[in-house]
């Protein structure tokens, strides 16, 4: 036995510094703006280093392909350039509040290596980008109207091993606009009596069970996460796993869209 401890304690102390050349060897693609805090005022133009490395060393003669997109629109585009000190600067610039987003994309070896970075142009003053329609509140007035007059109906139920010692977790329902239709959904409130703000989390398309945003409850909040199929959100995986594979077939997909749609705007300030 003493000796099999040795032997392992030799093979660990041969193989540390040879997973860490792996690691050392493996490709980086960098991309990094001429501002710290990678905010610019409008007209200021915006420098993008591009920068590839293979084991923290510049890679010289690398070839990369990238893409410069301001707002929803591709203004720069270009491939196979060769980076022939390891390093190229793009410049651009917006004028109007907005981002910038440089998009690389590094070709060694046969494999694709990705990097990149955004500049934000008076981020406090972007506005709202699409134009209010003339009937909007019109529809919303008599939508709400028609809402107000379906009985809720709410239901609770309480769900003891999902709770803390400082939220209280529950499954609640409640009446939908289809006549024999519920929305179900997770309800999480703080146990110590007082007023909080609410929070409602509506999710993207996914056939699964909800857990409830208890993190944020225990901050202060309530929180109410629904489901949109008028099912139960507290079934086993195997329940969730035939609806997907039969009645709501392909909503995975419909997940995906929903989640690139609600992440427009995935645009980092920050390195």
């Amino acid at each position: 036995m003493r000796r099999e401890i040795i032997l392992l304690l030799l093979i660990a102390l041969i193989c540390s510094p040879i997973s860490s050349q792996i690691r050392g060897n493996e490709i980086r693609v960098s991309v990094s703006l001429n501002h710290d805090n990678w905010q610019y005022k409008t007209g200021e133009s915006c420098k993008f280093t591009i920068s590839v490395y293979k084991a923290e060393n510049l890679l010289k003669d690398a070839v990369i392909d990238y893409t410069i997109q301001q707002e929803t629109n591709t203004s720069e585009k270009r491939d196979n350039i060769v980076l022939k000190d390891g390093t190229a600067v793009v410049n651009s610039k917006l004028n109007k509040p907005g981002f910038v987003r440089c998009e690389v994309t590094a070709h060694v070896n046969g494999y694709d290596y990705k990097g990149s970075a955004t500049a934000g142009y008076n981020v406090e003053k972007i506005g709202p980008c699409a134009e209010m329609p003339e009937d909007f509140m019109t529809y919303w007035e008599s939508a709400l109207s028609e809402a107000r007059k379906i009985p809720i109906e709410p239901k609770m139920e309480i769900i003891p091993s999902s709770c803390t010692d400082k939220v209280n977790v529950y499954q609640v329902s409640f009446q939908n606009i289809r006549p024999g239709s519920r929305t179900y959904g997770i309800l999480c409130i703080p146990k110590k009596e007082g007023k909080y703000p609410a929070l409602l989390r509506v999710p993207g398309a996914g056939v699964r069970a909800y857990y409830g945003d208890i993190e944020t409850a225990s901050k202060g909040a309530i929180t109410l996460e629904i489901g949109i199929h008028g099912i139960p959100v507290t079934m086993s995986n195997d329940y969730y796993d035939k609806l997907a594979q039969g009645a709501l077939t392909d909503i995975g997909i419909l997940t995906w869209q929903t989640e690139m749609n609600s992440t427009i705007k995935e645009f980092l300030l920050e390195p």
